[in-house]
This record gives structure tokens, sequence and C-alpha cells, in this order.
């Protein structure tokens, strides 16, 4: 399964709404991730893809997830991703 930007943003727009009104889906999510993309797709996610749902916590407005660290440079693929709100290493992929 390939996905294009649009449609991970779309999905992940799709399992973020649902998981904010269902709790049995919130907790699939967090368990076991590729289930819930599958259960919002209705396909399979791609082999060996390593994805994490996380919770915000009591008392915090937002969570964000750091990207990896990489040294004192970063790439001008990795500052673009950055800048769009995204780690192209994640989007890649799909």
């Amino acid at each position: 399964m390939k996905l294009t930007k649009e449609q991970i943003e779309d999905l992940l727009r799709e399992i973020t709404k649902k998981a904010a009104t269902n709790l049995e889906f919130r907790k699939l999510s967090i368990e076991a991730p590729n289930e819930a993309i599958r259960m919002i797709t209705g396909k399979e996610a791609p082999q060996g893809l390593k994805i994490r749902f996380i919770e915000s916590e009591p008392g915090y407005d937002y969570t964000f997830v750091l990207p990896d660290y990489k040294g004192d440079e970063l790439s001008s693929n990795d500052l673009s991703g950055i800048a769009a709100g995204y780690d192209s290493d994640i989007i890649e992929p799909w």
C-alpha cells in the first residue's frame, strides 16, 4: 500500500477523529496501530511499518514528538519535512 502525503493526512484526521469519540478504537490505536489503520482504510499497512500513537497527558494542551537527533546539521530534505510538519522518514514507506 503506497499513500500520498494527502492520503496520510486524511488517514490521521480520521484516526484522530474516531479515537476522540470511541474509547475502544482509541485503545486499539495505541495498542495495535496497524490494526487501527486497517479498520480505517480497509487495507493492511505495509509489512514492517512501525507506527505509534500516543495520548496527551492530562494538564498539557499539546503533545509534540521531536524528530530523531541527526547531529549538528539537518539535510534540506529534513528541513523541508520539519517545515511542512512531517518526518519524511515516516512518509516515504507509504
